[in-house]
C-alpha cells in the first residue's frame, strides 16, 4: 500500500506525466541537457574531422605516387606515352566535332 501512496503523492502515471497531462519536472537543469549535447556533437565533429583528414593524407599520398609511376614511365618509354596521348587528343578531338 505504501507504493500506492507514493504514486498518488506524485501524481505520476509512469510515462513522465502527471495525472494532469503535464511533463514531470526533471532532476536536470534546463542548460545541462543542452550541454550534453553540445558535447556530444562535439566529440562527433572531432571524430568527423580525424577522419578526413586521414582520408585526405591517403589521397594524396596516392596521389603523388601515381605522378612519380607515370613520370616513371614517361621517361622510360616516350614515344609510347607520345602515341598515346595522340590518340587520346584525335578521340577528343571526334568527340568535340560530333557534338557540335
Amino acid at each position: 500500500m505504501g507504493s500506492a501512496a507514493t504514486w498518488l503523492r506524485a501524481g505520476s502515471c509512469g510515462s513522465g506525466r502527471t495525472r494532469w497531462g503535464a511533463r514531470a519536472k526533471s532532476s536536470r537543469r534546463p542548460g545541462e541537457d543542452l550541454a550534453q549535447a553540445k558535447e556530444k556533437l562535439n566529440a562527433r565533429l572531432a571524430t568527423a574531422k580525424a577522419s578526413l583528414d586521414h582520408m585526405n593524407e591517403s589521397v594524396v599520398q596516392r596521389a603523388k605516387q601515381s605522378a612519380v609511376v607515370t613520370n616513371e614511365y614517361v621517361h622510360e618509354q616516350p614515344w609510347k606515352a607520345l602515341g598515346a596521348s595522340a590518340v587520346i587528343a584525335f578521340l577528343l578531338g571526334l568527340a568535340v566535332a560530333r557534338r557540335n
